[in-house]
């Protein structure tokens, strides 16, 4: 897996200023599905494939604009933007102002790197190996989260999830609760994904106000546990996604996997606490 994703950000930088797909880098650098490929990279990297080409796009057109006196119309289709108006506007987003006022004034930027993978980030995390697990269907009512993971707003969502809880009829219901990550076909491109902080519930017949729902049907998961601080959960995905999974014959049957929390999570710093990754295959 290591060699893998050096494959792929070696070939991510050879190709900036080429037409690059995310199917394009899974199958020629890394050959793995796209799906697979976007968890693994984005496990060992913290970025997606799609966000980390654009960002490696745009720090290296940043250089050019100071560097030359190239018309940004062509720096913009070099680094294979569509358009000057695209181009102006990712690098806005990127950088906090428009390409034309960088070359002007050339303020200092934080440009992106080439990403670096560390071996220290490999290896086989403390715990188990996985459990082949038949679930039957979930229904899971709890509070909602739209985006990325850099800011936590996962802690607060939890937070959200326990004034409700207290506030409801929630708080009769088994304690079966799961933090359920959904990752549409965008996270490709970005980081952001859906999310649920949420109780497994039965017989429920209305979801109390402020809360949704989702329903899961009955799956096969491969269940790991992790062991300790949720700190060092990063080397679990990594074990999971890029080292177990392709090795084990299964492949990923959803887009979406869940982390279970029961009376053996003791806190997210403890070294003797247990959560479930339940990560459904086929």
């Amino acid at each position: 897996m290591l060699e893998s994703v050096i494959r792929s950000i070696d070939f991510i930088e050879e190709n900036l200023r080429s037409p690059l797909s995310v199917e394009t880098i899974a199958a020629q650098a890394a050959n793995y599905s796209p799906y697979h490929f976007v968890r693994v990279f984005s496990s060992l990297t913290g970025e997606t494939p799609g966000s980390y080409l654009r960002k490696r796009r745009l720090s290296e057109a940043a250089q050019a604009l100071v560097n030359s006196n190239r018309p940004l119309v062509e720096i913009a289709a070099e680094f294979q933007f569509q358009s000057h108006a695209a181009f102006t506007r990712s690098f806005k987003a990127q950088f906090g102002l428009p390409p034309a006022e960088h070359r002007r004034t050339q303020k200092f930027l934080h440009l992106a790197p080439r990403a670096v993978v560390l071996q220290s980030e490999f290896g086989h995390p403390p715990g188990m190996e996985p459990r082949l697990v038949d679930f039957p269907a979930l229904h899971l009512v709890g509070v909602r989260y739209h985006g990325d993971s850099s800011g936590g707003e996962l802690e607060r969502v939890w937070q959200q999830f326990g004034e409700k809880m207290a506030q409801s009829l929630l708080a009769a219901q088994p304690r079966r609760t799961f933090g359920l990550w959904v990752y549409p076909d965008s996270f490709q491109t970005s980081r952001d994904f859906d999310y649920l902080a949420g109780l497994a519930v039965e017989g429920l017949d209305a979801v109390p106000q402020g809360m949704v729902e989702r329903r899961l049907a009955a799956r096969r998961y491969a269940v790991f546990e992790h062991v300790g601080s949720l700190r060092n959960i990063r080397r679990t995905y990594v074990y999971a996604y890029g080292e177990w999974l392709p090795h084990s014959g299964l492949k990923p049957a959803a887009q979406y996997d869940l982390e279970g929390y029961d009376e053996r999570f003791t806190g997210p710093d403890r070294g003797d606490s247990i959560l479930s990754i339940l990560i459904p295959v086929e």
